[in-house]
Order: C-alpha cells, then structure tokens, then sequence
C-alpha cells in the first residue's frame, strides 16, 4: 500500500540492506544504518523519486505513522514546498498520520521547530 506512483514522482521501498545503503549514500544520510530494524519489521523505508529515478526523499514509517521524510543531506523535506505536498497526499493516499516536524502540513505544530 506504501509503494505507488503519483504523476511524476514514484513511491518504492527498498527492499535490501545495500538498497538502503545506496539510498543514504545518494542522499548522504544515515538510512543505510536503518537495514536491521526495516528488515526486520520495525519500520519501513520509502523512497520518493521522479520519473526519471533521481532519489528525492526517504521516509521513515513505523506503525502507521511517518517518523521521518527527509531531502538530500538530512533536510525535511518541508524545505520543499512541492515535495512537501506530494510526501502529504501520499501519506493520505496510504493512510498514514504524520508524526514529525519534518513536513509542514499547515496545521503551525512544526513553526517553533523550524524556528530552532
């Protein structure tokens, strides 16, 4: 239910460790330490890319909630406007609540935060 495309962007899960780590390499974030804990069922890992398979965004999601969605080196992905919105109707689309600062979703719970 996680995995769909969007008009241009495309929403996957990484389905190996060294796919994780390839993505954090790409992104130049942590994600590839993630493996153990995705592989394992504690949390799943999506990866938003455009139609032409350039990495954009990985997001964290644990028991129904995003964690975590992050841009190229650890920014949330709220500095995106765009993508921001796509990570959101997504997130509705899969049924999803968001539970991090890192995507605005309007609602003025992430201004002190990003703030900071």
């Amino acid at each position: 239910r996680l995995a769909m495309q969007k008009d241009r962007l495309k929403f996957f899960l990484p389905e190996t460790a060294h796919e994780l780590r390839m993505v954090g390499n790409k992104l130049h974030n942590c994600v590839g330490s993630y493996a153990e804990r995705a592989l394992a069922g504690k949390c799943t890992i999506a990866v938003m890319t455009d139609d032409e398979g350039k990495l954009l965004v990985c997001i964290e999601v644990a028991d129904g909630e995003i964690r975590q969605a992050k841009l190229n080196q650890n920014r949330p992905v709220a500095k995106n406007p765009e993508l921001n919105a796509a990570v959101i109707e997504w997130a509705k689309e899969a049924k999803l609540k968001i539970n991090t600062c890192d995507i605005d979703t309007g609602s003025g719970k992430n201004e002190l935060r990003n703030a900071i």
